[in-house]
């Protein structure tokens, strides 16, 4: 059952005696659920925040169904930190924003984890295409991809973009 219900516009969030299930909701396939595991008590507004920011993360990327907060806790942290992520992405993505073809080699480089083939076959571009726009991104950028921490940044920013995150939680 659901002991304790409250809803928020569009959001119905609360607390369960039992793990929920999209079967629980008389909603449609677009349906959400954002589920924490047990929390403390202590931890409880914490948990909550991370449902509703995971919620919403979804509902921007398009996603839907049963979603478990322990599973997308870069999306909870991209949300909780909206103006050092908006600087990241400014940072990041700003200097190569006039250039479609950088902007969508950068998406697929991240999309097929960082793997060169796979992602010059995914865009249908030689090896050394895919170097020399990666090598130009690295310039405008001031980005290093050999350095796992600019690996990092340019994923970030990439996931942070895919989050559509609004200006505050």
């Amino acid at each position: 059952g659901w002991p304790l219900t409250v809803t928020d516009g569009t959001r119905v969030t609360g607390l369960a005696g039992r793990p929920p299930s999209l079967a629980d909701s008389a909603s449609g396939p677009d349906t959400i659920l954002a589920v924490a595991e047990v929390t403390p008590l202590a931890n409880l507004a914490d948990a909550r925040q991370d449902v509703t920011l995971l919620a919403e993360s979804a509902r921007h990327a398009g996603r839907h169904g049963r979603l478990r907060a322990e599973d997308h806790q870069l999306e909870i942290l991209l949300y909780r930190l909206p103006e050092p992520v908006r600087r990241l992405r400014q940072r990041v993505l700003d200097p190569i924003a006039g250039s479609e073809e950088l902007v969508r080699t950068v998406r697929a480089f991240v999309a097929h984890d960082y793997d060169r083939v796979a992602t010059s076959q995914a865009l249908h571009i030689h090896r050394n295409t895919l170097a020399y726009r990666l090598h130009r991104v690295e310039e405008l950028a001031g980005l290093d991809f050999d350095r796992a921490r600019d690996l990092a940044c340019l994923y970030l920013a990439v996931a942070a973009e895919a989050c559509d995150q609004p200006d505050t939680p």
